[in-house]
């Protein structure tokens, strides 16, 4: 099992995902708490609540707490989905408004 890996697993299953400020005005900051200290990355998307995508990058991790920033200045206002996968496909979604 790969440290990323083991490391989503970790927080997927104490739900440690979580994501400020909401409503959100151009950057939404994005902290996830692991147990162990981990390495490697996980996918991260934001989309509206159709479904259409908006954003597709990579979380990377390196440590215990990992602090990272989506820049959402150029969305319209309206409620969105971060989503962030695993490497074994299990997901985490958050909602958040943009104003």
């Amino acid at each position: 099992v790969s440290q990323s890996r083991y490391a989503m697993d970790c927080y997927s299953d104490q739900q440690l995902l979580s994501i400020f400020p909401n409503p959100v005005i151009d950057k939404l900051n994005v902290t996830l708490q692991l147990y162990t200290a981990a390495s490697g990355k996980v996918k991260a998307e934001v989309k509206d609540v159709q479904g259409k995508n908006y954003y597709n990058g990579y979380i990377p991790l390196d440590g215990n707490v990992v602090q990272h920033s989506i820049d959402c200045s150029r969305l319209d206002p309206g409620t969105y989905l971060l989503v962030v996968y695993a490497e074994d496909g299990t997901k985490e979604t958050r909602n958040f408004i943009v104003k």
